[in-house]
């Protein structure tokens, strides 16, 4: 499959010609809220005109671009921790721990169920459903259980889908000599992950700054983007030689936790006000929000939010 990007978007140019091998990389850049139409290609091959369905996808991309390079907040930024949890039934040697495999506070959506079917010989089985993993135990002919700790993690690793959300280990804290797994589990309520934390993940690249607009502090990005890890708590004036870039990304890009507040009066003062400058950008980070985009309509003395609509 070719691809003809017809506007510049993620370093490509505009006209320009890209081979894409898989047909899942079609289906990734729809997802990002691309369409594709049939054209033909220079070569006489079927090649795809890369269309945006709202302008907004544009902006989008900015706003991607400009969160890799500068992150600001109220607080000290987290280093990133994946989720976490340990599944105790009652007996001996049949703890598991399950762990996340993305990094971030998304890991603490996860959740597990150990489910007795209540029937005779039933079958081992996982059921993966989102961020939801149901594990379905094995019974005898009286319908008792017989899933081992063993069982259950040969079971979740066998499991494509689970495997993609977690790793599972035998926590060998748990009490009974073998430390082996070899314990028969039992039914176990739904339990969820906790623990995952970490400001920037997916977000922040390498060598990302992130400042405290609290105290004062800067921060760096020395891990990835996958796993951000955040050095410094110096104060800003240790980073004169980037103190322009961070200023000008603040005056094109802010973010924050639900909708930007409009200017009224000076009181309370308007989000981005004195900072913001027309046109700026607006992103609500908020977890399982809307993740809006904002655009500032008025000046940088009197911020004026108008969201921009969702794609058709």
């Amino acid at each position: 499959m070719t691809i003809r990007f017809t506007d510049c978007y993620e370093g490509y140019y505009t006209g320009q010609l890209v081979s894409l091998p898989n047909p899942e990389d079609e289906a990734a850049i729809v997802a990002l809220g691309f369409a594709t139409t049939d054209l033909d290609g220079p070569d006489g091959s079927a090649a795809r005109a890369l269309i945006e369905h709202a302008a907004e996808h544009v902006n989008m991309g900015f706003v991607a671009a400009l969160n890799a390079l500068h992150l600001d907040g109220t607080g000290v930024p987290e280093n990133a921790v994946q989720a976490a949890l340990t599944v105790n039934p009652a007996g001996d040697d049949n703890s598991l721990t399950f762990t996340a495999v993305a990094y971030g506070a998304g890991g603490n959506a996860i959740t597990i169920e150990y489910v007795d079917p209540g029937a005779a010989s039933a079958s081992l089985g996982v059921v993966v459903s989102g961020p939801t993993i149901t594990v379905n135990l094995a019974t005898d002919v009286n319908s008792a259980i017989t899933s081992t700790a063993a069982e259950v993690l040969t079971a979740i690793e066998a499991s494509t889908a689970a495997v993609a959300l977690i790793t599972v280990a035998i926590d060998t804290s748990d009490a009974g000599n073998a430390d082996d797994g070899s314990g028969v589990v039992t039914a176990m309520a739904v339990d969820t992950f906790a623990g995952g934390a970490g400001t920037g993940v997916g977000l922040a690249k390498k060598g990302c700054e992130y400042v405290n607009t609290t105290t004062g502090l800067a921060y760096r990005n020395t891990g990835t983007l996958a796993v951000p890890v955040w050095t410094g708590s110096v104060t800003t004036a240790a980073f004169a030689s980037t103190s322009s870039t961070v200023n000008a990304l603040s005056a094109l890009h802010l973010f924050g936790s639900g909708a930007p507040v409009d200017y009224t009066d000076g009181t309370p003062l308007a989000t981005g006000e004195g900072v913001a400058v027309p046109n700026a950008l607006y992103s609500d980070i908020t977890t399982n929000g809307s993740g809006g985009l904002w655009r500032n309509s008025g000046t940088q003395a009197q911020p004026v939010w108008t969201q921009l609509a969702d794609a058709a």
